[in-house]
């Protein structure tokens, strides 16, 4: 009675849950796609109602976008159970899927398996309302098939559903819903009709369509009669859908994601945008697939670490399942706020691992923003000089033996190779003069050799040197001060002895390093700018020792 569909509404999230311990580690199944149909057939909007809705302001990236299969089918069964409990009969979910899907047959080939398995995650939100779900297959076979599966892995109660062919014409009986699982139309048999025959037969009860493809209509028939199917097509509402949407990208013919659509309850349909710069190929639709049916490499997305998204478009319920011009207006639109966000996101340095991160991006790529490597910069400065601060003032409190004399001596070891110029400020003079350089633009490496105390500083034309300054340098470990002074200099292949000044420089030629490691080192000249640069590992290794300067001529 009432009170017995309050109680089952009130454990419904409890049930679900319940549930789900058992479901969570169930694999996942291979990722969305984007169809030439959309999932619903399309339909004319509404009288009165617009068309599309404009995409929600989001200060950041999107919240709430299934990561993985188990999340997917997590949404899908809240979804189905609120159809429900608002009294829905006629309700529908798609989930999309190579594997369920067959326009990626080729790359990722379905089964029966993912079908089945999809089907049984369902039965947790029917079984907070009805006492048995009815499971109707294509065939007796697959009934049985799907049986043998369930008691195989366990996914579900065997005393709260019975599998039937749908040749069978079932009918619920009593606490009893229908869940057609994968019903699909092929010429000369249309699926369709035995599924309008069981409902009209059982006006009443709950049917769920799960999966359904339907397209035209299906089998031969007339056009008076195909929109008839169309019309009954129509009365089953959409309780869920869950598609990734991509692009199958030459030569290889590899799908490679670009966003997804999702419809749930209250929330009208969604396009969401991938941010590309987390996708590195087609192994990131792997997180929706229990096993590996793309290549991937370490830097793909997975289920606990999935892609930015942002929102790129919403249609409203009245319109329908989005058309493939919607989906691909709406993801071309959606490019520029990510861009905007990438950039912003470019700009947040909060400690020293985000401030390498971007200085090392802004080596491999050149597209950070200026700002935002002189912020990064200037963390990494602000960051070190603290460790040499903290450095100074135990040595005045505690003596010198308490930090050693060789305390940045690990420092000096990461310079010990060839580091050529990515991005530099320029001194103060030049940027007064000229404005700042930001990124440079021609070969130019430095190499110190840390064993024998050498420099060389040289512009590069491919592996060719075209002008090479050589000289010694000194260290100061306790301010990590590399001075240095040039002896020789070589013009492509004449090499001429530099005379020593007549007077000291002013400010004579260091770098005050603030940071090294593996990949990047970032320092401050004697003239106030700041540079940085990242490990070049193409050019041949200066030579241990070269007192001979003739040596210059036979490398670079």
């Amino acid at each position: 009675g009432t009170a017995g569909a309050a109680a089952r509404a009130a454990s419904r999230g409890a049930v679900m849950r319940a549930r789900w311990v058992g479901l969570v580690a169930l694999p996942a199944v291979a990722a969305l796609v984007a169809p030439r149909r959309a999932a619903v057939p399309p339909r004319a909007p509404a009288m009165g109602a617009s068309a599309t809705t404009p995409p929600a302001t989001e200060p950041d990236w999107a919240e709430g976008v299934p990561g993985g299969l188990t999340e997917v089918y997590f949404q899908a069964s809240e979804a189905l159970s609120e159809a429900v409990e608002a009294g829905g009969k006629r309700v529908r979910v798609d989930v999309l899927v190579p594997g369920l899907h067959p326009a990626l047959e080729t790359q990722a080939p379905g089964s029966k398996d993912y079908q089945f398995e999809f089907a049984f995650a369902l039965l947790p939100a029917l079984a907070a309302y009805y006492n048995t779900t009815l499971m109707v297959f294509m065939s007796s076979g697959d009934a049985a098939f799907a049986e043998a599966q369930c008691a195989r892995d366990g996914l579900a109660d065997p005393s709260r559903f019975r599998c039937v062919a749908l040749d069978d014409r079932p009918s619920p009986g009593p606490g009893e819903c229908v869940m057609y699982v994968n019903p699909t139309n092929s010429v000369g048999d249309s699926a369709v009709v035995a599924v309008q025959d069981i409902v009209d037969a059982a006006p009443d009860a709950l049917h769920v369509l799960v999966n359904p493809r339907f397209p035209d209509g299906g089998g031969a028939m007339g056009m008076q009669e195909r929109e008839r199917r169309a019309a009954f097509l129509a009365t089953f509402a959409q309780a869920y859908c869950f598609r990734n949407l991509f692009v199958v990208e030459r030569p290889m013919l590899e799908p490679v994601e670009k966003g997804c659509v999702v419809y749930q309850p209250g929330k009208d349909w969604r396009i969401y945008a991938t941010a590309q710069e987390d996708i590195y190929g087609p192994g990131s639709l792997n997180r929706f697939s229990r096993i590996n049916f793309f290549f991937r490499t370490p830097n793909d997305p997975t289920s606990e670490k999935p892609p930015r998204f942002v929102l790129a478009k919403t249609f409203s319920k009245e319109y329908g399942a989005p058309t493939r011009d919607d989906v691909s207006s709406a993801i071309r639109g959606a490019q520029p706020r990510i861009e905007k966000l990438i950039q912003q996101e470019m700009l947040k340095v909060s400690d020293t691992a985000s401030a390498a991160s971007i200085l090392q991006r802004a080596a491999l790529l050149r597209d950070v923003p200026g700002a935002a490597v002189e912020a990064a910069m200037d963390l990494l400065e602000k960051e070190h000089r603290s460790v040499l601060s903290e450095q100074k003032r135990r040595r005045e409190e505690e003596g010198d033996a308490a930090v050693g004399e060789d305390a940045n001596a690990a420092m000096l070891a990461r310079l010990g190779a060839q580091w050529r110029l990515i991005f530099t400020t320029g001194t103060k003079k030049t940027q007064k003069q000229f404005g700042k350089i930001n990124y440079f633009p021609i070969k130019a490496v430095q190499t110190f050799d840390t064993r024998n105390k050498t420099i060389r500083n040289g512009i590069f034309l491919g592996l060719i040197p075209l002008l090479v300054f050589r000289g010694t340098f000194t260290w100061e470990d306790r301010r990590c001060r590399l001075g240095f002074s040039f002896d020789s200099v070589r013009v492509l292949f004449w090499i001429f002895n530099l005379p020593p000044p007549k007077e000291a420089p002013k400010a004579p030629p260091r770098f005050d390093w603030v940071y090294v490691d593996e990949n990047i080192c970032v320092a401050r000249g004697a003239g106030g700018g700041m540079a940085v640069w990242s490990r070049e590992d193409d050019l041949p290794p200066i030579p241990p020792e070269e007192k001979d300067l003739s040596a210059f001529g036979t490398g670079p």
